[in-house]
């Protein structure tokens, strides 16, 4: 008998088929859709680009005295932010004009008048559709009179990491009241910004800078809250430079999570100060410090806090509220390269530090000791006495994998601990309980 062959697809081949097609259209629409983005980011950035132009050719038709812009050094009536709207599109148009101190005659103070010319920068970016590198356009600008800046001072802002290294390209602001001044500078490669010409006042010019992802330091004005600040506002004198030095470093992220020590479960909605001790803004009146980051943050339902774009700076972090007579605590690991107790924990520039912290039900009397080396690494497995001078209390403890152990229902007193570890040189001194302590003790080697 003759067979014959039938041609066609099974279900299964056209399922496959389908989903190959489906898989070639999805890559080929998200090609064409790229495409089209850069198409019309690349057309934003022309008229941009003419926009920035047509703004240059508008100051260059300016009489130099006029050059300048709204409250600015040099002032002048050119706003310094406007916006236009082409083909249904805002572009918004910065323009900064600053005095430039040309070394060719020398610098200020060997060259007493330091405003040799004008600079002029121009950015134009546009709303909406990401705009990933604005159209800038600089160019400078000569007088045609001779060199005068009787009556003025000059102010040179230095802009440094943790390091003390030199910060370029970071945003220097500077404003006064009155008169209304509003400045904004960009500091050299040296993480230099002069600025010359200023009015001379008394501790009325306020200084900040920042840069994108980098914390933010700023000089602070005298008030009844801060009347003695550690790093005033600015004072200009006549004939002389003002240096102003201020840090800023790209910014962390502490992760933090509460946890009930006795079963890992998390401990919901517990309010946190979380205080940075390193750095400060001044004293009050009655001598006590002012921070520059003191804040309360509660961890959430499931028992977790982020804080983003934090500064560095070394940090206490204590329970607060309700908090601070529901919980003692108990214990903490987290994952800095500092082996630092939450009362002290430090946060080193551009770092991501999960921190958690363990909680016990409240005592008023406990003591959380940590264990550490001489080189300051965590010892684990050592074993702690302690005992009341006196009687009434005496406890053994083995530290846990943070060097930690955690002693409560204790009274007010003076104890005495031992602590002991292989290769360790015994450790044994007395120990004041007035509240909840953290003691931490170092073992020596032999």
């Amino acid at each position: 008998m003759e067979r014959t062959s039938q041609s066609g697809f099974t279900v299964i081949e056209a399922l496959v088929g389908i989903l190959v097609f489906g898989i070639i259209a999805t890559a080929f629409y998200f090609s064409i859709n790229v495409v089209i983005d850069i198409s019309e980011i690349n057309r934003r950035n022309t008229v941009a680009t003419n926009l920035a132009n047509e703004q240059l050719e508008l100051l260059r038709h300016l009489p130099y005295a006029d050059l300048g812009t709204v409250n600015g050094n040099p002032a002048g009536n050119l706003p310094a932010e406007q916006s236009k709207i082409v083909d249904n599109i805002t572009y918004n148009i910065t323009t900064y004009i600053s005095y430039i101190d040309d070394p060719y005659d020398g610098v200020f103070p060997d060259d007493a008048y330091s405003a040799d010319y004008k600079r002029a920068r121009v950015e134009v970016c546009w709303s909406g559709l990401s705009c990933p590198r604005p159209a800038v356009l600089i160019s400078d600008f000569s007088a045609t009179t001779i060199e005068t800046g009787a009556g003025t001072g000059v102010m040179q802002i230095l802009v440094r990491d943790a390091s003390t290294l030199p910060v370029g390209n970071a945003v220097v602001t500077i404003t006064r009241n009155d008169p209304a001044v509003n400045i904004q500078g960009y500091t050299n490669s040296d993480g230099l910004l002069i600025e010359p010409m200023l009015t001379p006042s008394n501790n009325n010019y306020h200084v900040a800078a920042t840069k994108g992802g980098f914390s933010t330091d700023y000089t602070v004005p005298a008030s009844l809250a801060i009347p003695d600040p550690d790093n005033p506002d600015v004072s200009i004198l006549e004939g002389e430079m003002t240096q102003v030095t201020l840090y800023i470093d790209q910014t962390s992220t502490l992760s933090i999570s509460t946890k009930h020590a006795i079963d890992n479960e998390p401990a919901t909605d517990v309010p946190l100060q979380i205080t940075g001790i390193r750095k400060k803004l001044g004293d009050d009146a009655s001598g006590n410090p002012i921070y520059k980051y003191d804040q309360m943050h509660p961890t959430n339902n499931e028992g977790f806090v982020t804080l983003t774009s934090l500064e560095w700076d070394v940090y206490r972090i204590v329970l607060t509220g309700p908090a601070a007579t529901l919980y003692s605590v108990a214990g903490f690991d987290h994952s800095s390269p500092n082996p630092d107790p939450v009362t002290a924990l430090t946060i080193d520039p551009d770092t991501n530090t999960d921190l958690n912290i363990y909680l016990d039900s409240y005592t008023p009397y406990n003591a959380l000791f940590t264990v550490r080396s001489e080189s300051r690494e965590i010892i684990t497995d050592a074993d702690i006495h302690l005992v009341k001078n006196g009687g009434g209390y005496d406890e053994n403890r083995v530290t846990t994998n943070f060097g930690q152990a955690f002693f409560r229902d204790l009274t007010a007193g003076t104890y005495t601990y031992t602590i002991t570890k292989a290769g360790f040189v015994t450790a044994t001194d007395t120990l004041e309980i007035i509240g909840q302590e953290q003691p931490e003790i170092t073992l020596s080697l032999p």
